[in-house]
């Protein structure tokens, strides 16, 4: 197991996060020892450190959520390891507990004020914790505390679960925060509270967010507030698109959509193959979505002399060769 205890417990790998403080003058030096240690264990593949660094080369700075989104197909306990050889964390200033791209100064640019996060306590949700049973008077059963983990960005039906919540401000898709970012006045220095903002500014956004999670926890109390669903797939569709496991499917089901429409307008009725393809849409539905996370790598990561040696085949084709989902014959 590439993942065994003794390789997790090696003395020089225990501690390897590079942390920073804004006080800092110095970045931490990236861990080269570590990489190519990781990489002659096979700790993880080199596509998913091309994938990471790729991530990292789109945004540098990161909050882990995000990153785990956007690398879901990468499991957690090889994150650990990826992250640290990738960049190093903060654990202090307007860019606190978030993953930078080794190298990378984010007290030099003010443009990085996008990427600042900020903190909002939700304080309806702790009002009403039910593992509180002094003031326990809602449940909140409808959320999943796994996609709560997932939604790193906040709209304006957004619900966390936590307490207290942190959000990049360019994660923030709220149309008066979005008006208010692009006018924004930045300062000539990077302060330790605020950042490249100014502190009058960052309470005006959290107010803004404040009004809609007051909304959002009325809607709910009502019965009214829709889930999330496909919401990032709107939201991030154009974003790391050929890593977006998501997007794929939304793209796939899309194209089996079409094929019934084309059908339908031209006058025809359904005929065998139109009852087919709705049959291999619901299938493929079901099998994409219960696929684990090692079964997604393999079909991401994979190479075409790799392809067939994946275990779980496609319910949509009935040949016994075609083992798994050829994405390149899709034409997405």
């Amino acid at each position: 197991d590439m993942l065994s205890k003794k390789h997790r417990l090696r003395p020089y790998v225990r501690n390897f996060t590079k942390n920073n403080r804004f006080e800092d003058t110095e970045l931490p030096p990236m861990p080269l020892d570590l990489l190519k240690y990781c990489l002659t264990v096979k700790m993880f593949s080199p596509d998913e450190k091309r994938l990471m660094d790729r991530l990292f080369e789109k945004r540098p700075i990161w909050v882990k959520p995000a990153l785990f989104h956007f690398a879901k197909v990468i499991n957690k306990e090889k994150m650990k390891y990826l992250l640290p050889t990738t960049g190093y964390f903060t654990t202090t200033g307007p860019f606190r507990r978030m993953w930078v791209r080794h190298g990378y100064n984010y007290q030099n640019d003010p443009s990085n004020y996008i990427y600042q996060v900020i903190e909002i306590r939700n304080q309806w949700f702790d009002d009403h914790n039910s593992s509180n049973p002094k003031i326990a008077k809602f449940n909140i059963e409808d959320y999943n505390p796994n996609t709560a983990e997932k939604q790193f960005y906040f709209s304006p039906n957004s619900f966390p679960l936590s307490i207290v919540a942190n959000y990049q401000l360019c994660d923030i898709h709220l149309p008066e925060v979005k008006e208010m970012l692009k006018n924004a006045s930045l300062s000539t220095t990077c302060s330790k509270h605020a950042g490249w903002l100014k502190k009058e500014f960052i309470e005006d956004i959290r107010n803004v967010m404040y009004g809609y999670l007051e909304r959002a926890w009325q809607k709910y109390l009502a019965g009214n507030l829709p889930t999330c669903g496909n919401e990032h797939i709107k939201l991030y569709s154009n974003y790391m698109e050929e890593d977006n496991l998501d997007y794929t499917r939304q793209q796939i089901m899309r194209r089996l959509e079409e094929v019934i429409d084309e059908d339908k307008q031209t006058g025809d009725e359904y005929n065998e193959c139109s009852s087919e393809i709705e049959v291999a849409k619901d299938e493929y539905e079901n099998w994409s979505t219960n696929l684990d996370r090692e079964e997604l790598a393999k079909i991401i990561f994979s190479d075409n002399h790799i392809k067939t040696e994946v275990p779980n085949s496609n319910p949509c084709s009935d040949e016994e060769d075609d083992a798994d989902l050829k994405m390149d014959t899709l034409e997405i």
